[in-house]
């Protein structure tokens, strides 16, 4: 009986020692593998204050573990990750204690766990190197994800997520010391090591650098993070913080400054991504990325780094929306010193200098002419000189002058405000077209808000959204104004012609010679008149446009700098309208060169009509036919729609060539010829009045929303376009011609207002500098613009406010 009893306990204790065996080899294993898991996991799922246990390593009251139900085997893991993380991510503990806790806890190889895959390393030699430094509890069947099951919720690997999520980190966990200088790949260390210690340097460094934003699908391709924050790397923020009130922040987080230089850059990479709304509007699918890296690292380097990063496949971007894409450039945002030696520097300053030099001549001239004027006054005006006989003449000062003096009173500051100030209209002017061209030039204006801001804009394609909205179809559709402003241009040209009857006289009675000569003084005052501030306006546009490229963190589609470091000629002729859109100096100049263009054409026209007016009529109807015809044949061979990818890709054909905007011109020069020869014999009824009137508003009303839908057939497409050039022509001139001949309401009241007056004498300076403005505004931004219709009137009457002063 004994020895049977004996062999039962034998039996028994076998038993229990094969069995427990397996669960005491598991406890400590999943011990061992806590204390690793604990150097690379972080609990997402933070406890409150009073549940964080800074000293306990046992604790079983914080942060709770649940892993399936294995309690007993993750006790000792659950020790590990309660409280240290705890305290230093949500307690705010202050920096040292943070950091010495992480120290030692902190493994180098498990550090570099985030290295795996470097080079050559293939997804077999991943998986391998990640089974060795995860526990065996945290491999689940969902291996790929390491995550695991922690309060309820997913905890992820935090140096997976950083290097599939943050370029920075994914930049720095493959870099080899092969590719890179030795400085260069010990500071990236550096920093790499200070994130995973969270040191508030490195992590300042991580948030300064871009990482994917939402939006893809819409456009939004700028992951730009912030220069400002990398720069506060270097020198603290000047945030004063009292310490009046307890803090829920980091220990000197505004303070803490990195140990070595670090730059911002950018990286541009363009992605053909198929699940990116390709608009083909100004837009090229160029990813921005921004990155605070050491100063010791060449672009040369960021470009071959960052292009091997996108090689391995490491965003997780590009696993979702399927691209990869090619680095084309990295650049700092810093001026470089070669920029001050640029010609353009040099012209404007010549440029300021002999205007505050002309300025100064002319006050001094005004002075001393009005000290003769009053001397002559005490001694009597029998024996005055003969300037100051000039003096005396007041508005015959500049008849009585030479040419020098006429110069130099041009430069006169007073006369000059007072030019501008003044709105006294003579009997013959028309100050209707005052109004006219005032609104329809902010509208434009507002267009170009839209237009010059679009390669900063992180939606675009909600932006052509908006654009095609009902209520937006005045903004969207102001290009079509420019047609009012040839329109009114053609009718002046042939007004002030046809009504100066000596001019006429002359023309007739003249030879060919004698009109050649006529016709280039003609020519050549229109030109010293435009061109002073245009030339001015296009260097320094080639500047500004090259500040813009050398700091903006945005790619910048319109290389207007390139455009006029090889091309200015063109704008010095006028004629930049006869090439592509992507080779103009300033593209909004295109159409100057058009009036210019005009113009000439025109001019030549009139003198004909003066020497025969039968056969200048017959030379002009066939003209203005010829243009209807041709008109529609070119809308036609385009397949024009007005959809914005169509009116963009078309515009060196459709919009910018003069040919094909000249159609309001030729409408403006009839209208002009008719008021000048019929003014007195222009008689309608009131009622035939109201009814011109009501269809002059249905023209315009149509023309400016005739693209309420966009997909239409395109021979209806290319008809409406043509007509609507037209109408609107039509329209506006209709208008100046009533008014001129004595019909008006309120509308024409309130556009020949004095008001309209002043603001029409800075048209011309507003239409050349807004775009300018417009574009160093955004440009040097430190974020990309969320396209909004609210913001947009905010921004626009701050620049309508601020444009005068500017002028």
């Amino acid at each position: 009986m004994l020895f049977k009893r004996l062999r039962c306990i034998i039996c028994v204790a076998t038993v229990l020692f094969v069995g427990l065996t397996p669960v005491v080899a598991a406890a400590g294993s999943a011990d061992e593998d806590g204390r690793n898991t604990n150097k690379v996991v972080n609990a997402t799922d933070a406890q409150p204050l009073a549940s964080c246990n800074a000293t306990s390593d046992t604790a079983t009251t914080g942060c709770p573990l649940a892993v399936g139900a294995a309690s007993g085997a993750t006790q000792p893991l659950r020790s590990k990750l309660n409280n240290g993380t705890c305290v230093s991510a949500y307690c705010g503990s202050d920096e040292s204690s943070s950091s010495s806790s992480s120290v030692e806890e902190m493994d180098h190889d498990v550090i570099n766990a985030t290295s795996v895959g470097k080079g050559g390393h293939s997804q077999q030699q991943q998986q391998q190197h990640r089974s060795h430094l995860l526990p065996s509890t945290l491999l689940g069947a969902d291996e790929d994800d390491a995550a695991l099951m922690y309060g309820g919720k997913k905890v992820v690997l935090k140096a997976e997520v950083l290097k599939h999520t943050s370029v920075l980190y994914g930049l720095i966990s493959i870099a080899e010391r092969d590719e890179l200088s030795e400085r260069c790949f010990r500071e990236l260390q550096r920093v790499y090591h200070g994130i995973q210690q969270k040191e508030i340097w490195a992590m300042k460094v991580l948030d300064a650098s871009g990482s994917q934003e939402p939006g893809f699908m819409w456009g939004h391709n700028h992951w730009i993070g912030s220069e400002k924050g990398c720069e506060s790397t270097r020198t603290p923020l000047s945030i004063t913080l009292s310490d009046r009130y307890r803090r829920n922040m980091k220990r000197n987080l505004v303070s803490a400054l990195a140990p070595f230089e670090l730059d911002y850059r950018i990286v541009f990479a363009k992605h053909q991504s198929a699940w990116q709304v390709d608009v083909k509007f100004q837009s090229e699918n160029i990813l921005h990325i921004g990155v605070c890296i050491p100063r010791s690292c060449t672009n040369d380097e960021l470009h071959n780094l960052t292009a091997r990063y996108f090689d391995e496949n490491l965003v997780l971007a590009q696993d979702i929306y399927e691209f990869k894409p090619n680095v084309l450039h990295v650049k700092n945002t810093t001026l470089d010193r070669a920029f001050w030696s640029k010609p353009s520097v040099f012209i404007i300053g010549v440029s300021l200098a002999f205007t505050l030099l002309m300025i100064y001549l002319a006050h001094s001239r005004e002075q001393r002419l009005m000290e003769e004027k009053n001397n002559n006054h005490m001694d009597g005006t029998a024996g005055a000189s003969p300037a100051a006989a000039r003096a005396e003449g007041g508005s015959d000062l500049a008849d009585a002058s030479t040419f020098t003096e006429r110069v130099i009173d041009s430069f006169n500051l007073r006369k000059n405000l007072n030019t501008i100030f003044r709105t006294d209209s003579g009997p013959q002017s028309l100050p209707v077209i005052c109004g006219m061209k005032s609104i329809c030039c902010f509208l434009i204006l507002c267009f170009h808000m839209q237009w010059y801001t679009f390669y900063t804009v992180h939606n675009p394609s909600v932006m052509l959204h908006y654009a095609e909205q009902i209520r937006f179809q005045l903004v969207s559709n102001a290009p079509l104004l420019v047609d009012v402003f040839f329109a009114i241009s053609g009718f002046l040209l042939s007004y002030n012609f046809i009504r100066n009857r000596s001019k006429v006289q002359e023309v007739k009675a003249n030879t060919v010679w004698e009109n050649g000569k006529l016709y280039g003084k003609m020519l050549l005052h229109r030109y010293l008149r435009l061109s002073p501030m245009y030339l001015f306006v296009t260097v320094l546009g080639e500047l500004t446009h090259s500040y813009i490229v050398e700091t903006s963190k945005f790619w910048v589609h319109e290389r207007s700098d390139l455009g006029c470091q090889q091309y200015w000629w063109r704008n010095l002729f006028y004629i930049q309208n006869l090439y592509p859109v992507d080779d103009f100096c300033l593209t909004w100049t295109w159409s100057l060169a058009c009036e210019m263009q005009y113009y000439m054409l025109f001019t030549v026209l009139l003198f004909v009509y003066a020497k025969s007016a039968k056969f200048g009529k017959k030379v002009f109807g066939a003209f203005a036919i010829g243009t209807l015809l041709f008109n529609i044949a070119l809308t036609l061979n385009h397949r024009f729609i007005p959809s914005y990818d169509v009116l963009y890709n078309t515009g060196d054909a459709l919009y910018t060539a003069p040919w094909s905007r000249v159609s309001p011109y030729v409408v403006g020069v009839y209208f002009g010829w008719l008021m000048a020869s019929s003014r007195d014999k222009f008689t309608i009824t009131q009622n035939q009045y109201r009814w011109y009137w009501l269809l002059a508003c249905f023209c315009v009303i149509f023309s400016m929303h005739s693209t309420i839908k966009r997909n239409f057939p395109f021979p209806i497409a290319s008809t409406v376009m043509v007509a609507v050039r037209w109408l609107i022509s039509w329209a506006a001139c209709w208008v100046i011609l009533a008014t001129g001949c004595g019909y008006s309401n309120i509308v024409t009241r309130v556009l020949s207002s004095k008001f309209f007056v002043h603001i029409n004498k800075l048209t011309y300076g507003i239409y050349l500098l807004n775009p300018l403005i417009i574009i160093v505004t955004f440009g040097v931004s430190d974020s990309s613009v969320h396209a909004d219709p609210i913001p947009a009137v905010s921004y626009f009457n701050l620049h309508l406010f601020l444009l005068p002063f500017t002028v």
